[in-house]
């Protein structure tokens, strides 16, 4: 109880600058890069950085990884902030659960690079790694778990990942999810002014209800199985369960863990959070178990 409220207080106070004056870009981005400041790489973890052609991305690898699979991770930031390098902490912890490589995506930031860039560089990463391995996954937080179900979609990708992983997904950009409303305030990171600009910023006039844009209005048969993470503490709580739904009801396996009095991308402070450190763990035995599984 008292690591959540110290995280709750420290999250509060970093990222109040981002709120100065409505939503300030310059703001929040500079919160993004304060998660990574005191990163520490798990031991037998690896990292580099590499290239997909216009595309970098980092590398983490363990000592001894499940061979020829690996899975991408795309990381969040309202499509408008973020680095992997931000993230580098938590992706090292789900590399050494999960035994594989993983590729952290350097994909283009709105309102620099608006819709559709995100998308355009997440297949393009997609399809490179799916090129030199025979299995793998995808994975994503907020914004980046809307990147995640947009290039795991059966019509959009030559082979189909053996599975996705979803953390704190954020898949409906029309901001309708009820918890938007009724967990304002409790989760410290957002606020729905933040939300909408973001939303403005990365799309423009473009239709929030685009699948490639809010995947929760997608057509999800043919998707592979998923393991989605939400606290209840999240405004983007409905975006969770309503994808969970939608995806049993189009005959998906699809696990929706819950967990009591998170707030969004929890995971990211696995170092003091017993749940965080529990929720990575549960994505390694998800993910090992599709990655080894014999054809």
């Amino acid at each position: 109880m008292l690591a959540n409220w110290l995280v709750k207080s420290a999250i509060r106070f970093q990222v109040r600058k981002a709120y100065a004056g409505g939503f300030n870009l310059d703001g929040w981005r500079a919160f993004m890069r304060g998660l990574g400041m005191f990163a520490r790489i798990p031991k037998g973890i690896t990292v580099e950085s590499v290239d997909f052609g216009s595309i970098r991305a980092m590398h983490f690898y363990p000592i001894d990884p499940i061979q020829n699979c690996a899975a991408v991770y795309f990381h969040g930031g309202l499509y408008v902030g973020g680095r992997p390098h931000d993230y580098r902490e938590m992706v090292a912890r789900l590399s050494c659960e999960c035994n594989c490589s993983i590729y952290a995506v350097d994909y283009r930031l709105a309102p620099e690079n608006p819709f559709p860039a995100a998308v355009e560089d997440a297949r393009a990463a997609l399809a490179y790694i799916n090129s030199i391995y025979d299995r793998t996954a995808v994975l994503g937080d907020s914004a980046g778990a809307g990147l995640a179900m947009a290039v795991m979609r059966a019509d959009s990708v030559s082979a189909l990942p053996v599975a996705g992983v979803l953390l704190s997904p954020m898949v409906d950009l029309t901001l309708s999810g009820r918890s938007i409303e009724e967990r304002a305030g409790r989760d410290p990171l957002f606020r729905r002014q933040a939300l909408e600009s973001a939303v403005y910023m990365y799309l423009g006039d473009h239709s929030a209800e685009d699948p490639d844009v809010s995947p929760l209005f997608a057509d999800l048969s043919g998707y592979p199985p998923l393991q989605i993470h939400i606290g209840t503490e999240e405004m983007l709580f409905d975006d969770a369960k309503r994808l969970a739904e939608n995806a049993q009801r189009a005959g998906i396996e699809a696990e929706l863990c819950e967990w009591d009095g998170m707030i969004h991308d929890f995971q990211l402070a696995a170092r003091m959070l017993k749940e965080g450190r529990e929720s990575i763990s549960l994505i390694g035995k998800f993910l090992r178990s599709r990655m080894s599984a014999s054809d």
